[in-house]
């Protein structure tokens, strides 16, 4: 007979699984895309989640916000890949040159949420070697401005040369597009 806390259960011997709780704001983040990245390149980082004691999770379901945050205040929500054995992987493509924040927090957006590891991390975002420009310049005050959102999405869908042309190729469709509207304007 086995008694666990006031009860009695009869049969045996029990197998147990004892796994670590829920990740805790004591989980632990690693990867080049916390300090550097390449403009239009998709770059990656791991958190590892940790329970209330600091044990590694086996088990994913966890809940992390995570954003890329430009000089002028711009937030990217960064999706991030749940792997179901404690360990989340973040993927993001910077849409230009510059310095970034990145910020990963658990419960809720940062700061409101704890933040986790050394939030907010300073990213360095270096343009694409040999002056190529992956993004065309944003257009912040322009609500009808689609650049920054495609450049995004195509440097992250595909990669080098091929996403400079297919960024190219953007530029020249939103152009004509923005020549229709001015044109439509004037009658």
């Amino acid at each position: 007979r086995y008694q666990i806390n006031s009860f009695f259960v009869n049969g045996g011997p029990f197998t147990l699984d004892v796994v670590s709780g829920p990740a805790d704001y004591d989980s632990t983040v690693s990867g080049s895309g916390l300090s550097t990245a390449t403009a239009c390149v998709a770059t990656t980082f791991a958190i590892y989640g940790r329970n209330h004691w600091g044990n590694p999770c086996t088990l994913g379901g966890d809940k992390f916000f995570v954003y890329l945050e430009n000089a002028d205040g711009d937030r990217q929500d960064i999706n991030v890949t749940d792997m179901q054995n404690g360990t989340y992987v973040g993927s993001y493509v910077a849409p230009e040159a510059g310095t970034y924040k990145l910020c990963i927090s658990q419960l809720a957006p940062f700061p409101a949420g704890p933040p986790i590891g050394n939030t907010p991390y300073t990213v360095k975002v270096t343009p694409l070697p040999n002056g190529t420009i992956c993004a065309p310049p944003r257009h912040k005050d322009d609500p009808n401005s689609e650049w920054e959102n495609r450049a995004a999405i195509i440097g992250g869908a595909v990669g080098g040369t091929v996403a400079v042309a297919a960024v190219a190729v953007v530029v020249v469709l939103v152009l004509m597009r923005r020549a229709r509207r001015r044109s439509y304007a004037s009658l």
